[in-house]
């Protein structure tokens, strides 16, 4: 079995590298985990690689893709933000940095 491990987070993109598409399928299908995919406010923070994977698997194999991930909000979070941690974060230009500031508040 082998993990599949991002090497960071990207802005929200398209998914057009089908080789590597293939790879994190044969990750799934050979009982790999994915690192958790990150949602806020109902949009997707991370992972879209791997909702890709995940749901064109579950097309072939017949299985709920949901059930191949971690879907972490962070809601509680974002709302959990005081006055001043709301602004640092606000002030961060980098979805990277943005997504990396919830993670380091959410402890």
């Amino acid at each position: 079995m082998k993990d599949y491990y991002p090497y960071g987070y990207e802005p929200l993109h398209a998914v057009t590298d089908w080789a590597y598409l293939r790879k994190m399928i044969r990750t799934l299908r050979t009982g790999g985990k994915f690192p958790p995919v990150y949602v806020l406010q109902g949009t997707w923070m991370s992972g879209m690689h791997r909702v890709s994977a995940a749901q064109i698997r579950a097309e072939l194999d017949g299985t709920n893709w949901e059930d191949d991930l971690e879907i972490v909000s962070l809601d509680d979070t974002y709302d959990a933000l005081s006055e001043e941690q709301m602004q640092e974060y606000l002030e961060r230009d980098e979805y990277e940095d943005k997504l990396k500031y919830l993670l380091c508040c959410r402890g």
